[in-house]
């Protein structure tokens, strides 16, 4: 990325400008922080993760491309359908847990 095109690497890893949203799966750090101010939603949070890792997400969504309703999604905790669901607004200093569904037998 160039200079000044809204945020900038330094080093192999520090970026500056970002929101520090985290989103983890398991004990995998998915995503590490935001681009911009603009707050996302969660959609868009895992929209960002659809478009970098396709076949991870394509794991937590149905045959209709939505999101499992069997996933648990959590926001600091808290699970999402007691917000706002998909559309919850993030903020700075979130952190966005995917429990990983296992199934065996």
């Amino acid at each position: 990325m160039r200079p000044g095109a809204g945020f900038a690497l330094e080093g192999p890893t520090v970026l500056h400008n970002l929101m520090n949203i985290t989103l983890t799966c398991g004990s995998e750090i998915v995503v590490g922080g935001w681009p911009g101010e603009i707050p996302p939603t969660v959609e868009q949070l895992l929209n960002s993760v659809g478009n970098a890792r396709p076949q991870l997400i394509a794991s937590w969504c149905d045959e209709q491309g939505r999101l499992r309703e069997s996933l648990p999604v959590f926001i600091n905790g808290e699970h999402i359908r007691f917000r706002q669901g998909l559309q919850t607004e993030l903020k700075d200093g979130d952190v966005v847990y995917v429990i990983p569904l296992i199934a065996g037998g």
